[in-house]
């Protein structure tokens, strides 16, 4: 209910897993999530050092992204 009253509350980014598992969760949070906004999804590859410079670029795509919330799903 605070993501209906606040709209600057409704981006989301997800991180994680393959494009086809955050495709359906994004599908389903904007389902039970009137007015959600995914603004980001980035399924890094197998064997993704989060440590890495590539870790820091797709933080920077996060941030840039606008999003005000990320979920992460790294295995």
């Amino acid at each position: 209910q605070q993501a209906q009253r606040d709209p600057w509350k409704r981006a989301v980014a997800l991180v994680g897993s393959t494009d086809a598992a955050l495709t359906r969760a994004g599908a389903t949070l904007t389902e039970y999530v009137p007015g959600l906004r995914i603004v980001h999804v980035d399924a890094p590859p197998m064997g993704f050092d989060p440590a890495s410079p590539a870790a820091r670029a797709l933080l920077g795509r996060v941030a840039a992204s606008g999003a005000t919330l990320c979920f992460l799903a790294l295995g």
